[in-house]
């Protein structure tokens, strides 16, 4: 019977990594994006879901729909202008 510690339970722990997402339409969007273990923002944008789950400062959920991002930047980490910070 599985339970809270089985193994896949186990492995379903998200991190926290902030981000800035701007749309075609020119929009910003600042909020949190959540990872898996050794995930990165890049990986979440060529997934197979059709949607990015943002949760903004308000505390409301957001979906983005990826085909409507034109880039995604994290916040805080080194954004050497020659090597894209999600490479």
């Amino acid at each position: 019977m599985p339970g809270y510690n089985d193994e896949k339970s186990m492995s379903n722990t998200k991190f926290k990594v902030e981000v800035v997402i701007t749309t075609m339409r020119e929009d910003s969007i600042r909020g949190t994006v959540f990872l898996g273990d050794g995930e990165r923002v890049i990986d979440i944008l060529n997934d197979s879901r059709k949607f990015i789950p943002i949760s903004l400062s308000s505390g409301i959920i957001r979906l983005i729909n990826k085909d409507a991002i034109f880039f995604i930047e994290p916040v805080g980490q080194n954004t050497n202008p020659t090597r894209p910070v999600w490479a």
